[in-house]
């Protein structure tokens, strides 16, 4: 079977100009809030790199191509499959407990499984762990990563019931997935 797609080995004339009057274009729009980086490749090589809006808009901080970006939900697929490998390799099972990886775990959400982490039907309650709250990385009080539960919780959270019974319902869940990375890291 031949691909209908078309390989070239330049990318094509006047693409770096072409990109940045696009961005500059779509970033002046009133209707586009674009802030961030972008970087425009062809073949492994770089052709246009730029950076609009703020970094940080209460201290007027420019984004630059430097500038680093929380990634948000993005990582979520890659802790699933790093937690299914280690099921592959034999060294968890996604049906265990998730108090057998994490000592620190709380009593009362002793039936949580790390398939309802993965699942997000754990039934964990909304924790408000200044460490979420923070989500643009900047402040110096952002307690990242997330060495222990105490890091991801205030005194006293885990004495919270979870929302629902693990495996009843459905409720979005970050901090399910922070606790799947401390699984993988330990």
């Amino acid at each position: 079977c031949q691909s209908s797609i078309r390989e070239t080995r330049v990318p094509p004339e006047n693409s770096a100009r072409q990109a940045s009057a696009y961005m500059t274009r779509r970033a002046a729009t009133r209707d586009f809030t674009f802030s961030g980086a972008v970087l425009v490749g062809h073949r492994g090589d770089v052709i246009y790199r730029g950076a609009f809006g703020r970094a940080d808009r209460e201290y007027d901080i420019p984004n630059s191509v430097d500038t680093p970006f929380r990634t948000g939900s993005a990582p979520k697929q890659f802790t699933a499959a790093a937690i299914l490998l280690l099921e592959q390799r034999g060294v968890l099972s996604v049906e265990d407990p998730v108090a057998r990886y994490l000592p620190d775990w709380p009593r009362t959400w002793s039936a949580v499984t790390i398939h309802n982490l993965l699942s997000h039907t754990g039934g964990l309650p909304r924790l408000t762990t200044a460490g979420l709250a923070d989500i643009s990385g900047l402040s110096a009080t952002a307690r990242t990563p997330f060495a222990t539960l105490s890091d991801l919780m205030k005194p006293g959270e885990e004495l919270q019931p979870l929302d629902f019974t693990p495996g009843t319902d459905w409720a979005y869940s970050n901090v399910g997935y922070i606790v799947l990375a401390m699984i993988i890291e330990r």
